[in-house]
């Protein structure tokens, strides 16, 4: 699952009016943020069965999911999916999730911080 504000200043993001509209990202009607990551959002959405997901979240500022707000909700929808395939008893074994599935690090540590 990979998280983006629109807020974020990380892509060009609102906050504030401070920055402006990326020429580019206004052409197509896009957000700055969304602008950036339209090609990811893209490959995700072409990918058939496809575990991943992408969330640009309009209200969303940098790191959202530090904060009480929706998004955390939607990631706690994305990782019971993702237990139901990976039982929680399973996250404890000595061989970590991330060389068995292929999952990243970030991935491996919030699951098992929230088993």
């Amino acid at each position: 699952m990979y998280i983006v504000g629109e807020k974020d200043p990380g892509c060009g993001g609102y906050r504030d009016d401070i920055l402006r509209a990326i020429p580019q990202a206004e052409a197509e009607g896009l957000s700055n943020c969304g602008w950036q990551y339209d090609g990811l959002r893209e490959v995700i959405a072409n990918q058939s069965n496809s575990p991943h997901v992408f969330d640009l979240s309009p209200t969303g500022d940098h790191v959202e999911t530090n904060r009480r707000n929706p998004v955390n909700d939607r990631v706690d929808i994305f990782l019971s999916e993702c237990l139901v395939d990976e039982p929680a008893e399973r996250l404890s074994t000595s061989e970590p999730i991330a060389r068995r599935t292929g999952m990243g690090r970030r991935r491996w540590h919030l699951i098992r911080w929230i088993s």
